[in-house]
């Protein structure tokens, strides 16, 4: 099983810059917008500070850069399955995919930020406690944390990819993923932190490559996913629903077209119940 997410991760890393490769002028474009939106309130917070010297504007500058970058986020995961599946995508279906996922991105984007808070100040707790015996526990917030690491990428992810984008419904699907994939799913976050760390590298990076290299890493891994439960339940017969692995329609010729896979076919759903059996 170790093996088999050994070598169904390196296909999706190589896949990633494959179709980075061939899309390259959308994927710098998507990039670039993505990093707009996060990085324009924190512009604007620098200019008022600069002019003010009011500190005050910079948390507030990072919490709206925190739910700007979730919808742009959205918007990125959407555009890069469509160019996974092969579809046309234009720059400005960014600001399309942006305000059709403006609710459920913010809305799962409050959640995450209030649940790494609350891991995160516990964690310092229970850390610095005087008494040895809290401080053991420690190790138990850091496990947490290291599996909400895991969940947090696919959350935004699963906003785009399913019929039902409820803040609820996310975090069942995204635990069940992860608790079904586990070498598959840490496989993946580094690969994802490996992409971050040579876009750190090159400067330009984090503004022109970043956020599309992400986007197409973790729609080829969640359709990795699917493909993984699609063999399982043809083998047993049962009819995978509730995820949906080719996303909600944004338009209404996708509504027409359905939901297609990579080789141009419906792909099917998946019950997030038979993440359980992954390995």
């Amino acid at each position: 099983m170790q093996a088999s997410a050994i070598v169904r991760a390196w296909r999706v890393f190589g896949r990633t810059f494959r179709l980075a490769y061939d899309h390259l002028g959308l994927t710098i474009g998507i990039s670039f917008l993505w990093f707009v939106f996060v990085a324009a309130p924190l512009f604007v917070a620098y200019v008022t500070f600069s002019l003010t010297r009011l500190l005050g504007v910079w948390p507030i500058a990072f919490l709206v850069a925190v739910f700007t970058g979730a919808v742009a986020g959205a918007a990125v995961f959407a555009l890069t399955f469509r160019l996974q599946k092969g579809e046309p995508v234009e720059i400005g279906d960014f600001f399309r995919e942006a305000r059709a996922y403006l609710r459920p991105a913010t809305a799962i984007a409050l959640v995450d930020l209030i649940i790494t808070l609350i891991l995160f100040l516990d964690l310092w707790v229970v850390w610095t406690a005087p008494n040895p015996t809290i401080r053991f526990f420690a190790w138990i917030w850091v496990y947490l944390g290291f599996i909400w690491a895991l969940m947090l990428p696919l959350h935004l992810l699963l906003v785009v990819r399913q019929h039902d984008p409820r803040v609820w419904t996310v975090l069942r699907t995204s635990a069940l993923i992860v608790a079904g994939n586990p070498v598959l799913s840490l496989l993946v976050l580094l690969e994802a932190l490996l992409i971050l760390f040579l876009n750190t590298l090159l400067a330009a990076g984090l503004i022109l490559l970043l956020a599309g290299l992400m986007g197409l890493l973790y729609n080829l891994y969640l359709s990795e996913v699917v493909q993984a439960a699609k063999q399982r339940t043809s083998k047993d017969g049962s009819e995978p629903e509730g995820l949906v692995a080719g996303g909600r329609p944004a338009r209404p010729e996708d509504e027409r077209e359905g939901d297609r896979g990579d080789d141009g076919k419906p792909e099917p759903e998946l019950n997030p119940e038979d993440e359980k059996s992954g390995a």
